[in-house]
């Protein structure tokens, strides 16, 4: 990740990534937050058989889930300036580098929501190999190939910012698949 930010954008491309990661932290702690923390309650009424509760829960989750990802989305539209200059104050270079960045990362919001709850989701319902799939899939699989293509097909440092949201994407089509190929079994 690094390396393919230091080709495309330099070594001040790193501090610009660092801020647009710190912002992802901050932006995705509340649907991160909502997921772990509704885990524990579908994992119980799962336990106890309780597949209206559980339907329930997943189909509540997932709306709250898709409008947090939405809101997510417009706040990092809205304040994405705010946020850069936070960490890149007198610094005009890195301001417009991470001010163009976070605009072009934003786009991964819109997917990121479902893949998280859907790890939790996972998780809860003890199917922690098809979580860690999904975690490791994203990150290690598509980001690497996003990182490694994206640039290179003519998009240069845009594809850059973009690898995170083609990712997510991705991981979007994958975590699609497996909520529909488990749902038989755990009544969602």
């Amino acid at each position: 990740f690094n390396r393919t930010i230091v080709v495309y954008l330099h070594e001040i491309g790193i501090s610009a990534a660092s801020i647009i990661l710190y912002a992802r932290f901050m932006l995705n702690s509340v649907i991160s937050g909502y997921s772990s923390g509704v885990a524990p309650v579908i994992s119980f009424n799962y336990g106890r058989k309780d597949q209206e509760q559980v339907r329930f829960l997943f189909r509540t989750s997932l709306k709250a889930v898709l409008a947090g990802s939405a809101l997510v989305y417009l706040a990092s539209l809205l304040l994405g300036d705010s946020i850069v200059a936070l960490f890149a104050s007198g610094e005009p270079e890195l301001t417009e580098i991470a001010r163009h960045g976070i605009f072009l990362f934003a786009f991964s919001y819109l997917f990121s929501g479902v893949n998280t709850f859907a790890t939790s989701l996972f998780a809860a319902l003890n199917k922690g190999m098809t979580a860690a799939l999904l975690a490791a899939t994203n990150t290690f699989v598509f980001l690497t190939a996003s990182m490694s293509i994206l640039p290179r097909i003519g998009l240069g440092a845009d594809g850059v910012w973009l690898a995170a949201p083609m990712a997510e994407m991705l991981c979007l089509c994958l975590t699609i698949f497996l909520l529909r190929k488990n749902k038989a079994e755990f009544g969602y």
